[in-house]
C-alpha cells in the first residue's frame, strides 16, 4: 500500500510538471508578439496549430483553476470543522457529568495520551459526539466493542483541572483514593484486564 501511494504521488507530480510546462509554452506562443513569432520561425506553427495551442492553454488553465478552488474549499471546510468542533467541545466542557469527568480524569491519572474504552457506553459516545474524544487507529488487537480514544486536539484547551475537578496541586493519597473509587466500573475492569495481561507477560519473560 505504501509503495502504491508513493508511486501515485510521483505520478501526480510528474503530471503536474508536464501540465505546467504545456501551460507555459502555450502561453508564450499565444501572447508573444507576432514579429517575435516570425523571427523565431513560429508564425507558421501558430497559423496551423493556433486553435490547438489555445485549447491546451485554456484546458490547463481550467485544470489548475479547479485545483486551486478545490484546495481553497478544503482549507475552508477544515477551518469550519475545527471551529465547529471547538464550539461543541467548549459547550460540553461547561457541562460535564460525573461519569464524563471520571473518564477524562483517567488520562491524567494514568498519565496516558490514549485509553481503551467501550464504544457502547453512553458517556463515551457523548464525549465523542461533542468532539472531546476521538477514536484513533491502532494496530493492536482489541476485544469487540472496545476502541482506543484520545482527547481531540481541538478540545484540549477546554479540559482544565477546574472542569475535571482535579486539585491544582499534587494529588494527595485521599485524592487518589477518591478518584479511584469514582472510576466507572468498565474502567476498573479494563485496568484489571491490563494488569493481568502485564502479569502474564512478566511471567512469560521470567520463564
Amino acid at each position: 500500500m505504501k509503495a502504491l501511494s508513493y508511486e501515485s504521488s510521483i505520478s501526480r507530480g510528474s503530471i503536474h510538471r508536464a501540465l505546467l510546462v504545456a501551460f507555459v509554452i502555450s502561453a508564450i506562443l499565444l501572447f508573444i508578439p507576432e514579429p517575435m513569432l516570425v523571427k523565431l520561425n513560429l508564425a507558421g506553427v501558430m497559423n496551423s496549430y493556433g486553435a490547438g495551442v489555445s485549447l491546451v492553454y485554456l484546458g490547463v488553465l481550467s485544470y489548475f483553476a479547479v485545483q486551486a478552488i478545490s484546495l481553497i474549499w478544503e482549507a475552508v471546510s477544515e477551518r469550519w470543522h475545527w471551529n465547529h468542533s471547538q464550539a461543541l467541545a467548549r459547550a460540553k466542557a461547561l457541562a460535564f457529568d460525573n461519569e464524563e469527568r471520571a473518564i477524562l480524569r483517567e488520562f491524567f491519572l494514568q498519565r496516558k495520551s490514549s485509553l481503551i474504552l467501550p464504544t457502547e457506553q453512553e458517556a463515551v459516545q457523548r464525549l465523542t459526539n461533542a468532539h472531546i474524544l476521538q477514536a484513533i487507529e491502532s494496530n493492536e488487537i482489541l476485544q469487540e466493542g472496545l476502541q482506543r480514544y484520545a482527547i481531540a486536539s481541538s478540545a484540549r484547551q477546554f479540559i482544565t483541572s477546574n472542569n475535571l475537578r482535579l486539585p491544582v496541586n499534587e494529588l494527595t493519597d485521599d485524592d487518589i483514593r477518591y478518584f479511584k473509587a469514582a472510576r466507572p466500573e468498565y474502567i476498573k475492569e479494563q485496568l484489571k484486564r491490563q494488569w493481568r495481561e502485564q502479569l502474564k507477560a512478566q511471567r512469560r519473560q521470567a520463564a
